[in-house]
């Protein structure tokens, strides 16, 4: 799975920016920089049937976006590390569709969700080396935060109440801070960034 920021060049590109310019944020003369970022998810969903093969939903949801900067400057003196969690609770709303092709037990299942979320936001920001001091920062803020969802599963079953799953999905996050916005300890944090993740999934799926 993928994440990717919301700054979108002429030609209508999503792409990744850590950080403008780290060497005058920093006063490093060359840096070496280290992004990594996980996103969990867990939810609870209540469906009712609208027609024969079309559900509403809706549920409780719980995401967690962690993400990590790390800047190494002047050849591993110094060094810049931010780490950022956004903790996202809400209530979500959502339909999903049932198509049927073939005979067989083989179900393709197309869906969309949307919901607003409190999200608490805290990071931790470090410097450490000669030139840039050892300075430690910790931060929390609550915002609200938006979070749409839409893709496509294909389902086998193999009893009533156990079948495999795959398929692919994108989700649009609103309103969460990332650690490549607000690098080091003196950079205000932002919170009103966009993101989009996409990716594949498969699994087991139990159900009653």
């Amino acid at each position: 799975m993928s994440i990717l920021r919301s700054r979108t060049s002429g030609g209508g590109v999503v792409a990744p920016d850590l950080t403008a310019d780290p060497t005058q944020a920093f006063a490093f003369t060359s840096v070496t920089a280290h992004y990594s970022a996980d996103l969990y998810n867990g939810e609870i969903n209540l469906r009712h049937p609208l027609f024969s093969r079309l559900n509403m939903l809706a549920g409780f949801r719980y995401l967690e976006l962690r993400d990590t900067l790390s800047l190494d400057g002047n050849a591993g003196q110094d060094n810049a590390t931010t780490s950022v969690t956004n903790h996202l609770y809400g209530f979500q709303l959502g339909a999903d569709m049932v198509i049927e092709p073939f005979s067989i037990p083989i179900q393709f299942k197309p869906f969309m969700k949307a919901g607003v979320y409190g999200n608490n936001v805290s990071r931790l920001a470090t410097t450490t080396g000669a030139d840039v001091g050892n300075t430690s920062i910790a931060q929390s803020v609550g915002q609200f935060a938006f979070v749409g969802e839409a893709g496509l599963t294909t389902n086998y079953e193999f009893t009533k109440h156990i079948s495999a799953f795959g398929g692919y999905q994108v989700m649009w996050i609103q309103g969460v801070a990332q650690a490549m916005d607000s690098p080091g300890a003196f950079n205000p944090l932002q919170t009103n960034q966009t993101i989009f993740v996409q990716g594949g999934e498969d699994g087991l799926l139990f159900q009653w």
